[in-house]
């Protein structure tokens, strides 16, 4: 299910207003955003972190960092649950 994919957060300078065009991206399953930040969901057996990474560059936004999120059982839950929405 898709509630527990991996995801990678990625941290901007500032959002790019285009930023939801990350989901061009091969293995991208979902792209939200949180503040500054886009939380991308991936299919697994993916490492998207090298794609996404060039992307940002040729696109010359600011990226401040590059993590993978694991989720907790709470953020399962939640996703399960469709609570904290």
């Amino acid at each position: 299910s898709e509630g527990f994919s991996p995801e990678i957060v990625v941290e901007f300078a500032h959002l790019p207003e285009d930023a939801h065009e990350i989901e061009k991206i091969k293995g991208v399953l979902k792209v939200q955003t949180d503040g500054g930040r886009l939380r991308i969901s991936y299919s697994s057996g993916e490492d998207i972190r090298k794609d996404v990474f060039k992307y940002c560059a040729r696109k010359k936004w600011e990226v401040l960092e590059i993590y993978s999120s694991k989720k907790g059982l709470e953020d399962v839950f939640k996703d399960l649950t469709g609570k904290g929405k």
